[in-house]
């Protein structure tokens, strides 16, 4: 079965077991990362954003974390995402 259809089956539940803590921390996410001009400066959304998508847990570097923000903010707007520059570059393949 396709995810899409998995998602559209199931979307009633996905959503009755969303919390609403969750829910604020993504909207703020987004209403942050939109009202912020570089979010390389920003370590109120790096932090939120960790925490949220529980980077810090990954076993991530400092220095990979970094370079994520770089390539979030030097990728954002962009209709067309690069999967393997993303990839090259949080591997230290590329810069």
């Amino acid at each position: 079965m396709n995810i899409l259809l998995t998602i559209k089956l199931n979307s009633q539940a996905i959503i009755e077991n969303l919390a609403q803590e969750s829910i604020d921390a993504y909207v703020f996410l987004v209403d942050l990362f939109e009202s912020t001009e570089d979010i390389r400066e920003n370590y109120l959304f790096h932090f939120v954003f960790r925490s949220f998508y529980r980077l810090d847990n990954a076993g991530l570097s400092d220095e990979m974390k970094l370079v994520y923000f770089e390539l979030m903010q030097e990728l954002r707007g962009r209709e067309e995402f690069d999967f393997s520059l993303v990839c090259s570059r949080l591997s230290g393949q590329a810069s």
